[in-house]
């Protein structure tokens, strides 16, 4: 694409917090959304979908399997966001109380960060993970789960972003 975008230099940060509008550091970012998120924060141009998994640690006796069902959940602590963040999330939540009622779904702090990886690990937690992350920690394995729910991804964008930001959006989504 860089030959179609010439007029444009992207460099990649690492951001310091949670990303809002109010302590935007970069103009765009490659993330996840739904339609809580877009009808919320931004407008997203989308490049495709992660699947969800489940991260343990390799001696858990969840990383032995090739697949979980949301079943095969019963009776462990798993780490997810909050209700209200991702629709997505929400609605998988949801899937596994009815699959499996006496999981343990212990919330984290919002969106994840390292710590939350660390957090599974170090408590021998199961951490609802997505694909882009299954390598994240050395200490986890990401066993896929399986639901036909999927997270979009895509290049995001404030809606209050500057209007160089807003032509890259609106050029960007004529060439996807």
């Amino acid at each position: 694409m860089k030959a179609a975008l010439p007029n444009y230099q992207l460099t990649v940060t690492q951001l310091s917090g949670e990303p809002t509008p109010s302590n935007r550091e970069c103009d765009i970012m490659i993330g996840t959304f739904d339609q809580a998120t877009t009808r919320r924060l931004v407008v997203a141009v989308p490049l495709g979908a992660y699947r969800f998994g489940i991260a343990v640690t390799s001696d858990h006796p969840l990383a032995h399997h090739s697949r979980l069902a949301l079943n095969d959940l019963a009776g462990q602590r798993l780490l997810m966001v909050p209700r209200g963040i991702s629709e997505k999330n929400d609605q998988l939540r949801d899937a596994i109380e009815t699959a499996a009622p006496d999981v343990i779904i212990e919330g984290t702090r919002g969106r994840y960060n390292l710590d939350v990886f660390n957090r599974a690990a170090d408590q021998n937690l199961a951490l609802l993970n997505l694909t882009p992350w299954q390598d994240l920690h050395p200490n986890l394995v990401t066993v896929p789960l399986d639901t036909p729910l999927t997270v979009n991804y895509g290049v995001l964008a404030s809606r209050q972003a500057p209007q160089p930001v807003q032509d890259f959006m609106n050029r960007l989504r004529q060439l996807i």
